[in-house]
């Protein structure tokens, strides 16, 4: 018995080109380009949410000497509303007034915060981001030109509804200032002009009695229920607690943050200090 074989046609698998070298080497730049862009393409979500945090922070920075902490409740409140209002979240600025022992802001005439300086921001697992910065402060004394001081300061920035809002603030004011009323202040006495002589008992030329806190804050000293020589018998460079009436300046003069009526003044520190 004869079997027939068909003849129907079969295709068979054509060869793999071969490529050539020079063919190779654009293959893999392709692939190499192709990877740069979808990697650069995911990263510019974090690229402009940086940068978004970096604008806040510096901005917030900038706006710190509009807000004068040694002022009226009400006067802080809308200083605070207006200068922090697009850089802070609305429950941050709340605390703020409702304690503004805590809150950022300009103490004196001079010195003075004049920006803040961005160290590192750094993304956190719910979407915020870390700023570590610090806060520079310049005075009359260096004629704006050159740094006074810095505080390190540690902040959390959220994107919110609004944009980006500084959520928590930590580091400044490295003391909390004394609000106007009657207050307690140890510090060390001494003749706060620099206009009177550096040594010795009483004054030498013009001299603003006062004392300078811990914090290195001046306070000028008035007495109006005794006379000025009362001062002048105190040596300079003695460490004494203050009983009296604080009232801030407006324009500090002599680089204090105001003046305290005094109604007692003691040799020593006191704990009860503030």
């Amino acid at each position: 018995m004869q079997i027939s074989t068909p003849t129907f046609p079969i295709s068979l698998p054509r060869a793999v080109p071969r490529l050539t070298p020079r063919q190779l080497v654009a293959a893999g730049l392709g692939f190499v380009l192709i990877g740069t862009a979808v990697f650069a393409v995911a990263q510019i979500p974090r690229q402009d949410a940086a940068a978004g945090v970096r604008s806040t922070v510096e901005g917030f920075g900038y706006s710190l000497s509009s807000v004068p902490l040694l002022t009226s409740d009400k006067e802080l409140a809308r200083s605070m509303q207006e200068a922090y209002g697009i850089y802070v979240a609305p429950e941050l600025i709340a605390a703020w007034q409702q304690d503004p022992a805590e809150a950022p802001g300009r103490l004196t005439s001079s010195p003075w915060p004049d920006h803040i300086a961005i160290g590192s921001i750094s993304p956190n697992g719910d979407g915020t981001y870390s700023v570590s910065a610090a806060v520079i402060e310049k005075s009359e004394a260096t004629k704006g030109s050159s740094i006074y001081a810095s505080y390190p300061v540690e902040l959390t920035v959220s994107d919110t509804d609004a944009g980006w809002r500084i959520s928590a603030f930590t580091g400044y004011p490295a003391a909390p200032a004394p609000r106007p009323g009657s207050v307690v202040v140890s510090g060390t006495f001494g003749c706060l002009s620099a206009a009177a002589t550096a040594t010795g008992t009483g004054s030498s030329g013009t001299c603003t009695y006062g004392i300078t806190d811990a914090a290195g804050r001046s306070y000028a000293l008035a007495d109006t229920d005794a006379p000025r020589d009362r001062f002048a018998q105190i040596p300079r460079g003695t460490a004494v607690t203050v009983t009296g009436t604080f009232a801030p300046r407006s324009i500090a003069t002599d680089a204090d943050m105001g003046m305290i009526d005094i109604a007692s003044i003691a040799l020593g520190t006191s704990t009860a200090a503030r």
